[in-house]
């Protein structure tokens, strides 16, 4: 029903905004390795 597919693209849009955090962590790590230590 319509609380089902609500909840759904909650679980969903969580899903995908851990991903983005995850993703950016990431990559922010990545990038501080590569700057040379000043």
């Amino acid at each position: 029903g319509y609380d089902d597919r609500i909840r759904a693209l909650l679980a969903f849009s969580q899903f995908v905004i851990i991903g983005l955090i995850g993703l950016f962590i990431y990559v922010g790590y990545r990038v501080k390795i590569k700057q040379p230590k000043r």
